[in-house]
């Protein structure tokens, strides 16, 4: 097979896989927001859970004493701020469900777990 050909079809497989995974990736995470904004025990067991993992993510990217904070540190550090926040959305989502319409709750956390 020419070079040029094998490079196509690994650019092409590459493209189709990437495509498949993230439609995968979309439909559990839009899965899991609708059970969310339905089922007040999955919010509070979602909530706990995103939680405890953007503040594991927090304690792992926290520089040790006399370390830098260099650029990759910093947009994690970011990156787990936002997870936390996610699951604080959870528990405003539950007080929030009686009284208004929940979809801009739900938006944010979108944003927030598909980052």
């Amino acid at each position: 097979m020419n070079p040029e050909t094998e490079s196509r079809m690994k650019l092409l497989l590459s493209a189709v896989l990437g495509g498949l995974i993230g439609t995968f990736i979309s439909v559990i995470v839009d899965s899991a927001l609708f059970e969310i904004s339905i089922n007040g025990f999955f919010s509070l067991i979602f909530g706990i859970s995103l939680i405890l993992i953007g503040g594991l993510i927090l304690w792992r990217v926290a520089p040790e004493e006399g370390q830098p904070l260099t650029p990759w540190r910093l947009s994690v550090f970011v990156f787990s701020i936002m997870v936390i926040c996610s699951g604080m959305f959870c528990f405003l989502l539950e007080n929030v469900r009686a009284k208004h319409n929940e979809v801009p709750n739900i938006r944010y956390m979108g944003t927030f777990v598909d980052a």
